[in-house]
């Protein structure tokens, strides 16, 4: 599943530029909300530092400040006080929880964090297993 976005920017003045969309959307236009609604996925998508580091690797946002805690706080303020009647990424929204609450992913995910946290460690322990495996069978093989 791929997932497409605009670049985003996080530049104060965009601070101020998304609060006077969303204050114009929910003012005039409370049932076209898109300015809202994305807000609000990029403030779902968003609560760590590691995930400000994921989008902007990914070109979704651009980080100007420096500092990954501070666009996470950023986008996590701007969230702020949105009353969110029906999103337009709804459908997007239940394609990511469905893709979440997969056991596959969920086992793939646990074993990324814990165990292969760069390549070179996932690398190298399907390096010793194949030899342990290679092993076993010249092994097998010399005694039969």
């Amino acid at each position: 599943m791929f997932l497409e976005s605009p670049t985003t920017c996080d530049r104060h003045q965009q601070k101020l530029f998304f609060r006077n969309l969303m204050a114009l959307e929910q003012c005039h236009y409370p049932s076209n909300t898109y300015i809202c609604n994305y807000v609000l996925l990029m403030d779902s998508l968003i609560t760590t530092k590691a995930d400000v580091r994921l989008l902007v690797e990914k070109k979704v946002i651009v980080n100007k400040r420096g500092s990954s805690k501070a666009v996470t706080t950023l986008i996590n303020k701007l969230g702020h006080q949105i009353v969110e009647r029906e999103s337009c990424y709804h459908d997007l929204y239940q394609q990511l929880n469905d893709h979440c609450d997969s056991s596959w992913n969920r086992l793939v995910a646990s074993l990324t964090s814990v165990y292969f946290k760069d390549f070179g460690e996932a690398l190298q322990l399907l390096l010793e297993f194949w030899s342990c495996f290679s092993l076993s069978e010249t092994s097998l093989g010399l005694f039969s």
